[in-house]
């Protein structure tokens, strides 16, 4: 779980405008939408490789990058994100808009005042809540 959600790069906690995406595909690979059940499963081996590996966190760097070369594939349930969203209420269309904006305006602020390195023992919580205070302009 460490993978996904440590402050020593945990995936949802870089790019946590992942975590709609993944529970589309979870619901896609439940529903046997074509593809979603392979994407999933090789999505979780890739979990798996990078959770058995004594480096799990990939060293110094911003977010977890192991799961870059997975976008192309993620592309399809994004979409699966953005079409379900655009079937709803208004209100809810605004607020998963509003929600997404404010996902990655955090995540992109947190890639600009990035300085190495976020990691370590000196990497806690208290400062990830620190830099994600700088990054919203509240500090």
């Amino acid at each position: 779980m460490d993978v996904l959600f440590s402050h020593q790069n945990g995936w949802f906690i870089y790019s946590p405008v992942m975590l709609p995406v993944m529970y589309f595909l979870l619901k896609a690979a439940k529903n046997e939408w074509d593809g979603a059940r392979m994407m999933l499963l090789v999505w979780g081996l890739t979990w798996y490789v990078y959770s058995s590996w004594w480096a799990w966190w990939l060293g110094a760097a911003y977010g977890f990058r192991g799961f870059t070369e997975l976008l192309a594939w993620l592309a399809l349930p994004i979409g699966w994100t953005v079409l379900h969203a655009r079937a709803r209420k208004p209100w809810l269309r605004i607020s998963a808009v509003a929600i997404t904006c404010f996902l990655l305006l955090l995540n992109v602020r947190m890639t600009v005042i990035y300085r190495c390195c976020w990691d370590g023992p000196d990497w806690t919580w208290a400062r990830l809540i620190s830099a994600w205070k700088e990054a919203l302009w509240l500090t």
